[in-house]
């Protein structure tokens, strides 16, 4: 619980940074991003380390804008999890297996700040980010599948890394590319008996097309 106090403090001090700057921008870029999410998991014996790739979209805004900085905040929805490949023997005890690809995921609405570092004042600029993140589980809290007795967090909480371009299409109108890593502190899942865990990894990877006022 700590570490949330510590998430949410962090957002309220990049927001009293911001304005208390002499220097600010007025533009102010609404934008939706769309694309695909990279995640595994990683826990007792590497079991779905293997990689799902569910569709994540964003609703955010870019605004604040220093001479080489700026926020940007993002309410986003995605799928966590990870996939193992199970061999299931014949009947016949003699030919060939069968391979059937296992998936566990859960879906989160995530809501984040970053810190951006930009090369230029513009919106127009290539940028790098850090900054808290906190996902919230709006699915199932089970594992379904291969794997019984496990529940998955309510809340996961951590940091996103983010490196980006975005470029002017015309007048208003902008478009650019985003990956992301985020990094959750607390484990993604936990069996009732609390001995086995799993911790999620998650990279993210989108398109954006933004409206600057």
């Amino acid at each position: 619980m700590k570490r949330i106090y510590v998430i949410l403090l962090a957002i309220s001090g990049g927001f009293a940074q911001a304005l208390s700057s002499q220097a600010l921008s007025s533009q102010v870029m609404i934008r939706v991003n769309n694309g695909v999410g990279i995640s595994s998991l990683k826990g007792r014996d590497g079991i779905f380390g293997d990689v799902i790739t569910p569709y994540t979209f964003s609703l955010g805004a870019d605004y604040l804008n220093g001479r080489y900085w700026g926020l940007s905040s993002d309410v986003s929805f995605m799928g966590i999890g990870g996939m193992e490949k199970v061999w299931y023997a014949s009947d016949a005890g003699m030919l060939p297996g069968v391979e059937t690809k296992v998936r566990e995921k859960s879906n989160f609405v995530q809501l984040n700040t970053t810190f951006r570092v930009k090369s230029s004042r513009t919106l127009q600029a290539l940028y790098l980010g850090l900054g808290p993140s906190l996902s919230l589980r709006v699915s199932n809290g089970k594992f379904k599948r291969m794997l019984t007795g496990y529940d998955v967090a309510r809340l996961l909480y951590g940091l996103k890394a983010e490196v980006g371009i975005n470029g002017c299409l015309t007048g208003r109108w902008h478009a650019g590319i985003n990956a992301g890593y985020i990094h959750n502190f607390n484990r993604f899942a936990r069996s009732l008996g609390g001995g086995d865990t799993f911790r999620s990894s998650v990279f993210t990877c989108t398109l954006m097309l933004g409206y600057a006022f």
